[in-house]
Parts: structure tokens; C-alpha cells; sequence
């Protein structure tokens, strides 16, 4: 499972733990959902003691499930918050008991249910103003902490709408950054292309270039001369015989007059 970006794991861990100053909580996480992949991720997390993070650790990184939802996708799917005070009481329970017996094994099966049995629910969605899901906010609490209420409720909506904003500006803030990035790298390259009119000294730094561009360890830049049907190697960076072979054999199908052949 691929790890949260930096903008995205620093924001929600500066989030969660306003969360817990503010609240008497015995954890506090945000998880984002591919949707694509059907997976579950924590982003950020913070737990009061070892045993609720032993318990709940687990079950924070698994398959979405709409069948037989956990509190994160219970939010999701119904699209607002939950708040379960009682959580035996939820008509998700059965279900997700006997999903965390299949998945884990019996004792930390056990250990996850019976934190789940015993403490108390708010799981928030995380919308955009465009309606795009983000991930859930959730905390819980166990005794000697007093069951969360709908106080808790909606201090815990409130930052997960402020959650949405500042996961949308940093989002945007990143995209600009890295664009910026970008045409600063392209205009290098072009730059270090118009140095010299001498064609070997511009294929050299078309192949240094593209490889610095895309992070390759390997460029091969390859002309095809329809004179001589030859294809000829002009400029190219830590070739493997490999890469010369599979490149030489593109050109001769493509009968392109110029081409580059890179590796990551």
C-alpha cells in the first residue's frame, strides 16, 4: 500500500493532534480510501496508551469492505457522521466481529473486538466543497473516559470541514509547487540543448537531460538513417546490452528517424 504524501500525512498529523488536546480521547486517526484499489490506509494516528494502539493498529490498514463495514466505511457509505456510544447496540457489529476473525488472527481478532465492544465511536467523512471524499476522520474512547455524545460530535465535524480546506489548499499549494518545479527543469533542458549548434553535443545532452527529467539510469537516443536502413546510436547514458537490443529492435518496427529509448 502506497504511503500518504508528505503535504498530506503533515497536515492530518498537525489536525489529529489539535484533536487530542482538545479531547479526552483514547485514539484519533485519519485514513484515506483508494477507491480504486479498495484499500484502506492510515495517514495520520495517535493513541493514548499501548494497549489501544495494539488493538486498533490492525484493523487501521485493510481491504474496503461495504459488506461488512468497519466504522470507516460505515460514515462513507452513508455519507454523513456516526456517532455510536453503545457500540454492541450498531447493526454493523456481527458483521464486522466476524470479518476481524476471518482476517486476523485469533488473539488480535480478540484484542480488536473487544476495544471495539467496550469503547465508543465518531467517524466523520471528509468532503471537498466538490463533494470528493478525502478519507474519515474518527476518534474513540474507552472508560475510564466518558463515552463520546454529540458535543464531541460536532467539534469533531467542525475540524473535519477545516480538515477539507486546509487538505484542498495544501493539495493545491503542492500542485502549483511541483509545476513551477517542472517548468523550471524543462526550461533547464532546453537551455543545455541550445549551447551548441554541433549535433553530438546535442543529442549528449538530450540523453543527460531526459534522464534527469524522468529519474531514468538509462537513455539511449538512436537514429535511424533510411539510406543506409541502419540504425545508428547517437548519444546514450549506462546502456545495458538489454536496452540496446530491445531499443535497436523498436526502431527496425518503427522505422522512426529519431528515438529515445529510456529505462527507470
Amino acid at each position: 500500500m502506497a504511503e500518504a504524501p508528505t503535504w498530506l500525512r503533515h497536515t492530518l498529523e498537525e489536525i489529529v493532534g489539535q484533536i487530542r488536546r482538545l479531547l479526552d480521547v483514547s485514539g484519533c486517526a485519519f485514513q484515506v480510501v483508494d477507491f480504486e484499489a479498495g484499500l484502506i490506509s492510515p495517514a495520520a494516528a495517535w493513541f493514548a496508551s499501548d494497549e489501544a494502539r495494539e488493538a486498533m493498529t490492525p484493523v487501521l490498514a485493510r481491504p474496503y469492505d461495504r459488506e461488512r463495514p468497519g466504522v470507516t466505511e460505515a460514515a462513507i457509505e452513508r455519507g454523513n457522521s456516526l456517532l455510536l456510544d453503545d457500540f454492541q447496540q450498531w447493526e454493523g457489529a456481527v458483521a464486522l466481529r466476524t470479518r476481524l476473525e476471518e482476517e486476523l488472527e485469533p488473539e488480535t481478532a480478540r484484542r480488536a473486538w473487544d476495544w471495539y465492544r467496550t469503547s465508543s465511536f465518531i467517524s466523520c467523512p471528509v468532503r471537498t466543497a466538490g463533494g470528493r471524499t478525502l478519507g474519515v476522520l474518527a476518534i474513540s474512547s474507552r472508560a475510564p473516559q466518558r463515552p463520546l455524545g454529540p458535543e464531541e460530535l460536532r467539534l469533531v465535524e467542525v475540524f473535519a470541514d477545516l480538515a477539507a480546506l486546509a487538505l484542498e489548499r495544501t493539495e493545491l499549494l503542492e500542485r502549483e509547487e511541483r509545476r513551477g518545479r517542472e517548468e523550471r527543469e524543462l526550461s533547464d533542458a532546453v537551455r543545455a540543448m541550445s549551447l551548441s549548434l554541433e549535433l553530438d553535443t546535442v543529442y549528449a545532452a538530450i540523453v543527460e537531460q531526459a534522464g534527469h527529467l524522468v529519474g531514468a539510469t538509462r537513455v539511449a537516443l538512436r537514429r535511424y538513417e533510411p539510406a543506409t536502413a541502419d540504425l545508428l546510436e547517437r548519444a546514450l547514458v549506462h546502456p545495458s546490452e538489454q536496452v540496446r537490443e530491445a531499443a535497436g529492435y523498436a526502431m527496425r518496427m518503427s522505422k522512426a528517424w529519431t528515438s529515445f529509448f529510456v529505462v527507470s
